[in-house]
């Protein structure tokens, strides 16, 4: 299971919108209009009473990184209308594959180690 297209609903001037247009998602404003992502029910927790059962809310600025920023570059540069949203993964390879969960989590471990780096470097110089 995977998040896909549809598990993204945009807030854009007030209205919500399960199918945004290039248009209407090129006219997202910066701290006002946002995206909620919410994850499909999987088989242990059906309703959604364990996990996360509420959606997230990613409020779009054009500030780096934004998440609700690069979900709308997602839309843009890989459009999908109507029914398809159903099963297209959000997160995809060039051929349309959700990544695999080993990808992910390299990804993951990458990001948490280039942090610790970080705050390792910041408390050597202060």
């Amino acid at each position: 299971m995977y998040i896909t297209r549809s598990c993204v609903v945009w807030n854009v001037g007030g209205t919500l919108l399960t199918d945004p247009s290039p248009e209407q998602l090129s006219a997202l404003r910066a701290g006002l209009d946002y995206a909620l992502v919410a994850p499909p029910r999987s088989k242990p927790d059906q309703w959604g009473e364990i996990h996360c059962p509420f959606p997230v809310t990613l409020t779009y600025d054009t500030e780096t990184p934004n998440a609700a920023a690069c979900l709308r570059d997602i839309e843009l540069q890989c459009p999908c209308v109507g029914a398809p949203r159903q099963t297209t993964p959000l997160f995809a390879d060039r051929a349309g594959r959700p990544y695999s969960h080993g990808f992910l989590a390299s990804l993951l471990n990458g990001g948490l180690k280039s942090g610790q780096r970080a705050r390792h470097d910041r408390s050597v110089l202060s």
